[in-house]
């Protein structure tokens, strides 16, 4: 594997859609959702961000009043 592959590997996860999704492996092409464990692809954000739009089990925010 050569050094510029290997770096895109560890790359930090920077997206706040990580904060609901977790890999087994860095290398691992999908995510598991951690409020229904759903697998979804994880090769760009756009997958999970519709996850977590479309997942029952999300918590969403409850407006004050």
């Amino acid at each position: 594997m050569n050094l510029n592959c290997l770096k895109t590997l560890e790359r930090q996860k920077t997206s706040e859609v990580w904060l609901h999704f977790v890999q087994s492996k860095p290398t691992d092409v999908k995510a598991r959702c951690i409020h229904c464990s759903e697998l979804i692809s994880c090769k760009t954000k756009d997958a999970m961000g519709k996850h977590m739009r479309i997942c029952k089990m999300m918590p969403r925010e409850v407006p004050d009043g």
